[in-house]
């Protein structure tokens, strides 16, 4: 059992129920993708353009403390991973390592935080579930856990969420800042507030506010000039202002403009430049500065070799970003695999995570997970995943990126499981090859499967012989392969693709053909693609015309 750094007396009834909570449950199935068309039969020779889509198609994900959220959109939710205090917020206690449905939640966007989840509806509202002792679901209450999402209380007209350990701030239409959660070291960033409120307080000495970021325990806001205010813990040096004091009111990052982008981590903060490059300040002690030290700074400084970020996303103690080319880079903590790279080991320099070329949105978790929403919609997840956090049916952990279940499309693979009755490429279009049923089968990475039948016919075509001429009546025609008889029988259907070769005996009465592909003396040859019609001429005359 693990409870990271968190001031939270359990009675002993309250602890043999959280035992009882920390059970994964592995006996869910994760969504499935769906296919089209269903059971369509064509011809040999033509083709079926197959496609499939996922069941689910995430818009963002966010990583929190040992769970993850993506948004659909239709503006509902799926989480997964730890459970213990409902922040999966399906109405049970009960760990899943696929992905469930926050209940009642419509119109909205999640934003994770350590161990209580918020949500941004469309009208400004909010809701949060998940632990709530510090107040941070601000429903205006301490309950310890609220299963299910509950609305913040008297917020309105909000644009923006971000959720820290164990307080949340929302950014208001106004341009003004709402807190709410644990105030303990100032992050609530309101002076008048000497203790945690389970509501949200205004934070009065910052306005113009295009951004707001909460870290673990201190809250940064970006500023309309571009320039960054931070408050809250300070020990060290996360605020950005040269010292190690923590502050509850607003302090100015030294030395930092142009900033078009923020995320606080653990007792870290990161900043995007509008040149691509990066900042960040604050604890190093595990190289989640990025500037290839281990010590912290009380003052931004660079992140080695970023010079094209076009998103930031800082974790307990390590950070990610996402290049304008689609790669994502990390660096900081790493032992558990939360770089991303396959090494297993901390980096104070950006490494690549690896197989990722086309991200649209990165998420660095509150413990030691990382997870990138790819351009098909979707998502991997890389570092632990003791609680079935990844969302992939497992509760193993991985060094590299996997796929979450059921989301979006990822790495799809294409199979026919009769392929001499019909072949199917890597881009999902089937070549039919002989009569029969074969099943076509779609499966992207995390192993989300899809399957339909194709039935294929050989096609049939009628050939018909006719004789002309004044001694047709002594002339006949036979088939190779057989079935004319011409005489008798002067109609046949043969397959597609049939090569027919006719012949008229006796050849010295046979003078022409007509309606053949090609003629040699006594014999017609025809090539079955469509119904045809062939007549022999016997005139006596033997001179074997076409």
């Amino acid at each position: 059992m693990l409870i990271r750094h968190r001031n939270l007396t359990l009675l002993p009834a309250a602890l043999t129920f959280f035992l009882m909570l920390l059970t994964a449950r592995q006996s869910a199935q994760g969504p499935a993708l769906s296919m089209t068309p269903q059971d369509p039969t064509i011809a040999v020779g033509q083709t079926q353009q197959f496609t499939a889509t996922a069941a689910l198609a995430p818009t963002s994900v966010s990583a929190g403390g040992e769970y993850t959220c993506v948004t659909l959109p239709d503006g509902t939710g799926r989480c997964a991973g730890r459970n213990q205090f409902g922040q999966l917020g399906d109405g049970t206690g009960t760990n899943s390592s696929v992905l469930v449905t926050p209940s009642g939640l419509t119109s909205a966007t999640v934003v994770a935080g350590d161990e209580f989840n918020c949500a941004l509806k469309t009208d400004g509202t909010a809701m949060c579930w998940g632990l709530g002792e510090k107040g941070q679901r601000g429903d205006g209450s301490f309950t310890q856990v609220a299963y299910v999402p509950v609305p913040v209380q008297g917020l309105t007209n909000a644009t923006a969420l971000s959720a820290g350990y164990n307080h949340a701030c929302a950014l208001l239409a106004n341009a003004t800042l709402r807190c709410w959660g644990s105030n303990t070291l100032g992050q609530l960033g309101n002076p008048s507030i000497s203790g945690d409120t389970a509501s949200p307080v205004a934070v009065p000495n910052v306005s113009g506010v295009l951004a707001v970021a909460a870290g673990a325990f201190h809250t940064c806001a970006l500023l309309q000039d571009q320039t960054v205010r931070c408050w809250g813990r300070n020990d060290s040096g996360q605020l950005g202002d040269g010292t190690m004091t923590a502050s509850s009111t607003p302090v100015t990052v030294s030395g930092l403009s142009t900033v078009t982008a923020i995320s606080g981590g653990g007792a870290h903060t990161c900043a995007m430049v509008a040149d691509g490059s990066l900042r960040c300040w604050g604890d190093g002690y595990l190289g989640q500065l990025g500037d290839g030290s281990v010590a912290p700074s009380t003052t931004p400084v660079p992140v080695s070799g970023i010079t094209n970020a076009v998103q930031i996303a800082a974790g307990w103690a390590h950070s990610c970003v996402r290049l304008s080319t689609g790669a994502v880079r990390c660096w900081g903590e790493g032992t558990a695999g939360q770089l991303g790279d396959g090494a297993m080991q901390t980096s104070t320099t950006p490494v690549a995570v690896s197989g990722i070329s086309t991200a649209i949105g990165v998420t660095a978790g509150w413990y030691q997970h990382s997870c990138a929403l790819l351009s098909g919609a979707g998502v991997r997840c890389w570092g632990v995943n003791p609680w079935g956090q990844f969302g992939n049916g497992t509760t193993t952990g991985s060094a590299v990126p996997v796929a979450m279940s059921g989301v979006g499309i990822s790495g799809m693979t294409w199979t026919s499981s009769a392929p001499a009755v019909a072949t199917i490429n890597s881009a999902g279009l089937a070549t039919a090859v002989g009569a029969g049923v074969t099943t076509i089968t779609a499966t992207d990475a995390s192993g989300a499967t899809a399957s339909t039948t194709l039935t294929v016919f050989q096609p049939t075509f009628s050939l018909t012989v006719n004789k002309a001429g004044l001694l047709a009546d002594l002339g006949d025609v036979s088939s190779s392969p057989s079935g004319i008889t011409c005489g008798s029988d002067c109609t046949e259907t043969y397959a597609a693709g049939t090569v027919v070769t006719l012949t008229a005996n006796p050849a010295l009465l046979l003078t022409s053909w007509t309606g053949c592909d090609t003629v040699n003396g006594a014999t017609c040859t025809v090539t079955i693609q469509s119904n045809r019609s062939v007549t022999a001429n016997f005139l006596g005359l033997g001179n074997h015309q076409p």
